[in-house]
């Protein structure tokens, strides 16, 4: 990754890593999120920590459903996390493997969604 230009992602206005440790550390760590942004990419999102799987299928289903409705990226992530608050087949839990304290986000709150 570090052998990229500095701007090999300029034409990526949206990353979600849904997969464990893409985010780990950080702000001042050397991680999947702040590599992809630091090329170019206009909004990097990823996890600190381990996630659920199922968790984190439902949470994505409903992010990127938001997204597609023309959303800020800070409304998905409101709506992702709310609809996952209600999904009763994981149980109703208060922590989620996906929550605000385990997500990393760096970049841009505002995606075009594709037409």
């Amino acid at each position: 990754m570090n052998a990229l230009a500095d701007d090999a992602f300029d034409d990526l206005q949206l990353v979600y890593l849904g997969a464990c440790l893409t985010g780990q550390g950080g702000a001042g760590a050397n991680n999947l999120v702040n590599a992809l942004y630091n090329k170019g990419a206009d909004v990097v999102i990823g996890f600190t920590e381990e996630i659920d799987q199922d968790e984190a299928y439902c949470w994505t289903e409903a992010f990127m459903k938001s997204i597609a409705k023309g959303n800020t990226v800070e409304q998905a992530i409101k709506d992702a996390d709310d609809a996952l608050s209600f999904d009763e087949d994981l149980g109703g839990q208060s922590d989620y493997t996906v929550s605000e304290n385990k997500r990393y986000v760096v970049g841009s709150d505002l995606v075009i969604p594709c037409p």
